[in-house]
């Protein structure tokens, strides 16, 4: 869990229309039980909105700090894997693994799954919205369209490319730390070759909350059989894209925000 103590709100710099903004304002009135979800529908689709994500956890610990410590947690981040399984997001601290979804590439199923983890803070991909006609296709459907207007305060857009035609949320970052996560994630194979080679001792002492070696060597295991999920070199690809993206080292991130129906149209 060491985004509670790596990310900090600092880190980013958010503009509404072109005025500068708060962090806080992107997903505003955060409570403690509030809880995000990302829909992704290709290969690390969802790195395109890699400070929404981090910028979810923040929120998740800003709520309640003492989930960092004495009831320390890992943030309720959830991600929707549509129609194939997309990649390993645990250096996101997208965990334990029931937080990766897969779901059938049908928008009422979809809507069931975000509807029964309780999402409140959703971000889905820009794409041709449907009809909302799925909702009633389905049995006894207008439930879940009323429970998801009842509960869902904040729907973003995202690209995966990370930048959203239209937009009205900017995101900057040009510090290390926001982009440390996409690189172990798209960087697997380093990735599980350093934690593999820390010794128990040097486990523990990287202070990740309450986690013991075994629960660290557990999850390399476990991250360590998903990183064929989808081939080195597509994943070399989509980084190549991601560094030509950040001149300066600069990462910048755009969404839109739209309503519940309207995101409910884009699953």
């Amino acid at each position: 869990m060491h985004v509670a103590t790596d990310v900090k709100a600092h880190l980013f710099d958010v503009s509404f229309d072109g005025t500068r903004g708060s962090p806080r304002d992107v997903m505003p009135d955060w409570s403690r039980h509030d809880r995000f979800g990302i829909v992704v529908r290709e290969p690390f689709g969802a790195l395109g909105a890699s400070l929404l994500i981090q910028l979810a956890a923040l929120n998740f610990y800003e709520a309640r700090p003492d989930r960092r410590s004495e009831n320390a947690q890992y943030p309720q981040t959830y991600l929707f894997h549509v129609g194939g399984a997309f990649g390993d997001h645990s250096s996101f601290d997208v965990w334990p693994a029931r937080h990766e979804v897969a779901v059938a590439d049908d928008p009422g199923a979809l809507l069931g799954e975000i509807n029964d983890r309780g999402i409140t803070r959703l971000a889905v991909p820009m794409g041709p919205a449907r009809s909302l006609d799925y909702i009633d296709a389905g049995p006894s459907g207008w439930t879940d369209r009323s429970a998801a207007l009842d509960r869902i305060s904040s729907v973003l857009v995202y690209s995966p490319d990370g930048q959203v035609p239209c937009h009205d949320v900017t995101m900057t970052a040009a510090d290390p730390q926001l982009e440390l996560m996409a690189s172990w994630t798209l960087r697997a194979e380093e990735t599980k070759r350093h934690f593999d080679h820390l010794t128990d001792q040097e486990l523990v002492e990287m202070e990740i909350g309450p986690s013991t070696a075994a629960d660290l060597r557990a999850w390399t295991a476990a991250f360590g059989q998903r990183i064929n999920e989808i081939p080195q070199a597509q994943r070399k690809a989509i980084a190549l894209r991601r560094r030509q993206g950040m001149p300066g080292l600069v990462r910048t991130e755009t969404f839109r925000r739209v309503s519940v129906d309207e995101g409910l149209a884009l699953l």
